[in-house]
C-alpha cells in the first residue's frame, strides 16, 4: 500500500525532471481531470519536442516467463520486453487484474499514437499521468537501453512493472513482485480509483470520513435517525481494529503512516473500530493528524529529497536515507520522544498491559483490545502540541470535536463530520424545540384528531377526501347516507345543514362535556338539535293560526325574551357544606 509521502516523492522527481527537460510548463491540467496540487504539471509550449509515447515495456512474472515462445526471446530471458496491440498480459491484485496494454471501453487501441505525456498530479494511493495511473522513476535513453533492458530481473532484483518509452526518456514503474494494476481511461475523471486528498481537499476528505463514520455505525449506535439501517454487509465486528481499517480505506495511509498518525492522534493501536468511530474526538484528532504530516511533506519534502538525485535518478547515500528517521516518531524507532506529561500517561499503559494481575497492583491489567474503550478506564494519551499547526490552520478546523465544543470553538459552517456526529446524537446540538405539556400532547394524539377535530390523523384511511356515513332517524339507522363531500347536491338540503352544524360545533368546541349546547344569541343559526332557533321556528309555524294581535304579542315576548338579562342561576349546597353551615341536622 503506497504511503502519502512516498506518492508525493514520485511526483517530486518527474517534476523536476519535467521541469529541466520537458516541453511542457507548470500550467494546470485539462479541466477534465481531478483538481490538480501545486506541483502538478500541465501543457505550455515552449519549442521542445512533445512527449509522445513510443512504446510500452514491462518485465514478465516468473509464470510468464517459463512459458514464453521462442526460449531465445527477451522474455524468456527475464529482459524487459515491449507490448504490443495483441498483448493479453494483466496485471494486478487477484479479482482485479486489468490488460496492461491500453483499452478504451473494453477494446484495444491498435498503437500508442498521439499519445503523449500532457499533465501530472498525485493522489493519495496513485499518481495519475494523464494516459495511465502508475509510480515513476525517470531515466535517460543510454540508463534504459544499456543497464535496465538488458540485465535480467533476477539479477537485479526488481522488476519493472511498466516503463513508458517516451524518446530520449523512458518513465517506468519498479516494483519488487509485479502486483500492480494499470487502469486507462480516456478521461481522468473516469479513472475508478480515487481517494480525496487530506492536505488539498480536507473537506472531501471530511466528507468521505463521515460517509465512513455513518456506514459504520449503523448497526453500533443507537440513534433517533430513521435513515441509519445497516445490511448484514454494513455491519462490522468489534472485534476489527481501527488501525487495519484506515490502513484499507484512508488513501495514503500504510503500515507506518497508520502508526505515525495514531501516534500523534493519541490513539491506541489497540482501539477497535467501535471505539474509534464512536468517539468524535478520536476521529476529528486522526483527520487533524493526518492534515499535520500531510502538510509536512507537501512543504518540506523537497529539501529532503533534492541533495539525494544523481542527475534526474533517485540514489541516496546511507546518511541521506538515515535523515528521514527524524520524520518518524514511532516506526522502527528505538527511544521515542515526548513531553514528560504524556510519558506518564504511557508508562501507566504499559503497567496496566505488560504486568500480571497480581493482589499489590492498583489497578486490573487491562486486555490490549480494551484499551481503546472507555470501559478500560485510561485516558488516551494525546500531547495536543503534536498536531498544532492542524489546530491553528485557517480554513476547517476540528478543535470543537477534539477538545469538546464551547461556543468559541464551535464553527459557523459545520464541517461534515460534525454533521454527521450531530445526526447520529452523539454531539450536543442546538435546541431548536422545547418539551411540549401535556395539552400539546393530548391535543396532538390520534384519538382526540379523530374524535374532536375536523382534520386527519396519519394512516391509510386518513385522508382529506374520506367520505362521511351520516346516521337517519327511525328506520334508516341502519342504512346510514354517504356523504362525498361537503354540501352535495345528492343529498337532501336538511342533511347538508345538518352536516354544516355539526362541523361549526365540532370546530367551536360545542360538541364536548359541559360545553353549552344553545346559540347564545338570534344571530347564531346553529342551536342544538338543529340549524336555528327552536324559538324562531315555534313562533314562525304557529304564525298562520294566531291573530294579528296575537302575533304582536308573541313577538313582542319573544323579543322582551331576547332583550332582558337572564336570571343568575344559584348554587345548590351539598350536604357536606349544609351541615358545616349548621342547616342539616
Amino acid at each position: 500500500m503506497p504511503e502519502y509521502v512516498e506518492v508525493l516523492a514520485n511526483v517530486y522527481t518527474v517534476t523536476r525532471w519535467l521541469r529541466d527537460f520537458g516541453p511542457h510548463g507548470l500550467t494546470p491540467s485539462p479541466v477534465d481531470s481531478p483538481a490538480m496540487p501545486n506541483n502538478a504539471v500541465g501543457s505550455n509550449k515552449r519549442g521542445r519536442p512533445p512527449l509522445n509515447l513510443n512504446a510500452i515495456w514491462l518485465d514478465a512474472t516468473q509464470t510468464e516467463q517459463d512459458q514464453a515462445q521462442p526460449r531465445s526471446s527477451r522474455r524468456a530471458q527475464g529482459l524487459a520486453f515491449i507490448l504490443d496491440p495483441s498483448s493479453k498480459i494483466r496485471r494486478g491484485s487477484s479479482g482485479s487484474q486489468q490488460l496492461v496494454w491500453p483499452h478504451i471501453d473494453g477494446k484495444a487501441l491498435e498503437g500508442l499514437d498521439g499519445m503523449s505525456l500532457q499533465a501530472i498530479h498525485a493522489m493519495p494511493r496513485t499518481m495519475v499521468i494523464n494516459f495511465g495511473t502508475i509510480f515513476l522513476q525517470v531515466y535517460t535513453r543510454s540508463q534504459w537501453d544499456d543497464e535496465i533492458a538488458e540485465v535480467d530481473t533476477t539479477t537485479r532484483k526488481f522488476r519493472v512493472g511498466i516503463a513508458l518509452d517516451v524518446g530520449d526518456w523512458v518513465v517506468a514503474f519498479l516494483t519488487a513482485d509485479n502486483v500492480w494494476t494499470p487502469y486507462w481511461a480516456q478521461t481522468a475523471s473516469k479513472l475508478p480509483v480515487y481517494h480525496p486528498d487530506v492536505y488539498l481537499g480536507y473537506r472531501e476528505f471530511l466528507q468521505a470520513m463521515a460517509d465512513a463514520v455513518r456506514e459504520r455505525m449503523a448497526s453500533f449506535l443507537k440513534t433517533r435517525s430513521r435513515t441509519l439501517k445497516a445490511t448484514a454487509s454494513q455491519k462490522p465486528e468489534p472485534e476489527k481494529l481501527a488501525i487495519n481499517w484506515v490502513r484499507t480505506n484512508v488513501g495514503g495511509v500504510g503500515i507506518y503512516m497508520s502508526e505515525e498518525i495514531f501516534f500523534r492522534a493519541g490513539i491506541h493501536a489497540f482501539t477497535t473500530e467501535y471505539g474509534f468511530f464512536s468517539c468524535p474526538s478520536r476521529v476529528a484528532r486522526f483527520c487533524e493528524a493526518f492534515w499535520t504530516l500531510a502538510s509536512r511533506a507537501h512543504s518540506q519534502l523537497p529539501e529532503l529529497m533534492e541533495p539525494c538525485y544523481n542527475g534526474f535518478v533517485l540514489a541516496p547515500t546511507e546518511e541521506q536515507r538515515m535523515r528521514y528517521t527524524s520524520w518518524l516518531s514511532v516506526h522502527a524507532k528505538k527511544q521515542v520522544r515526548m513531553p514528560e506529561r504524556m510519558k506518564t500517561l504511557w508508562l501507566d499503559a504499559q503497567r496496566r498491559l505488560s504486568v500480571p494481575l497480581g493482589d499489590d497492583l492498583e489497578h486490573e491489567m487491562v486486555p490490549p483490545r480494551q484499551l481503546g474503550d472507555a470501559s478500560s478506564g485510561l485516558f488516551d494519551i494525546f500531547e495536543p502540541t503534536f498536531i498544532q499547526c492542524a489546530l491553528e490552520k485557517s480554513g476547517i478546523s476540528l478543535r470543537h470535536l477534539v477538545f469538546g465544543p464551547s461556543e468559541e470553538s464551535i464553527p459557523k459552517d459545520n464541517d461534515p463530520l460534525t454533521l454527521v456526529y450531530t445526526e447520529l446524537d452523539v454531539l450536543p446540538c442546538k435546541r431548536v424545540f422545547s418539551m411540549a405539556d401535556e395539552h400539546v400532547r393530548n391535543t396532538q394524539s390520534f384519538r382526540h384528531i379523530v374524535y374532536n377535530t375536523n382534520s386527519v390523523a396519519i394512516g391509510p384511511l386518513e385522508y382529506c377526501a374520506t367520505g362521511r356515513r351520516l346516521a337517519r332517524g327511525g328506520s334508516g339507522k341502519r342504512n346510514p347516507l354517504l356523504l362525498i363531500c361537503r354540501d352535495s347536491p345528492m343529498l337532501p338540503e336538511t342533511f347538508n345543514k345538518r352536516h354544516t352544524a355539526s362541523i361549526q360545533h365540532i370546530s367551536k368546541g360545542l360538541h364536548k362535556r359541559g360545553k353549552r349546547k344553545r346559540a347564545e344569541n338570534k344571530k347564531d343559526s346553529m342551536a342544538r338539535g338543529g340549524w336555528h332557533l327552536k324559538t324562531e321556528a315555534k313562533s314562525a309555524n304557529d304564525s298562520d293560526t294566531l291573530p294579528i294581535q296575537a302575533q304582536a304579542e308573541v313577538n313582542l315576548s319573544i323579543s322582551q325574551l331576547s332583550s332582558s338579562d337572564k336570571p343568575t342561576k344559584k348554587r345548590r349546597l351539598g350536604n357536606d357544606q349544609k351541615l358545616a353551615m349548621g342547616i342539616l341536622v
